[in-house]
């Protein structure tokens, strides 16, 4: 890939990702996934920059086959496309919040849906129908720590420790057997890292 001839980025933009290339070269066994990577419609000023970003770090997720961690704010459509056009189909998109029309398009990339605190927020009802109605292998628990708090505790920084009040809103949302969600989880993690 020569990122200076494919890409039209500032020089000090192409030498980040040269040196992002390079180091994936170097250590490819000790890297998981590529991201977190992705759009985000509040910098519209550098949505250029971002697409050509974002589409070098989907080329070094299939180069590499490797998972990608994924970073969307009122992009999903567009998420969406680049996935379709890279053909990366292994990945999540953390922190979802959106409807269920933008869940399915971005589950039938092949991308598991982050479920965060934002489903404990009352704004969030949108989100909540989606993550019922999509399929139990779709979905992985997280918390963005420490951002994106549960409702309630919008002052405080958020941390692994919530997982499991996560969790119990999920369960409710689904209206699953809790220990048959959890293994599912457990299962689509393991699924999207590659996990034996």
């Amino acid at each position: 890939m020569r990122v200076k001839e494919q890409y039209q980025l500032p020089t000090v933009l192409q030498d980040e990702l040269i040196a992002l290339e390079e180091y994936f070269a170097e250590h490819e066994s000790k890297i998981t996934a590529v991201g977190e990577c992705g759009l985000d419609k509040r910098f519209k000023e550098s949505i250029d920059q971002q697409l050509e970003v974002f589409d070098f770090q989907l080329e070094l997720a299939k180069q590499y086959n490797k998972p990608v961690v994924i970073h969307s704010v009122k992009q999903h459509h567009l998420v969406q496309e680049r996935l379709k056009q890279a053909k990366v189909d292994r990945g999540i998109v953390h922190g979802f919040s959106g409807n269920y029309q933008q869940a399915k398009a971005l589950v039938d990339t092949g991308m598991k849906l982050g479920i965060g605190g934002v489903i404990t927020r009352p704004t969030a009802e949108p989100t909540r129908d989606a993550i019922a109605k999509l399929p139990l292998d779709s979905i992985v628990l997280e918390t963005d720590a420490p951002d994106m708090p549960l409702y309630g505790m919008i002052s405080e920084i958020n941390s692994p420790q919530y997982i499991p009040h996560i969790f119990k809103y999920l369960v409710k949302i689904r209206n699953e057997n809790a220990s048959i969600l959890a293994e599912a989880i457990w299962r689509n993690s393991n699924q999207v890292f590659a996990i034996n």
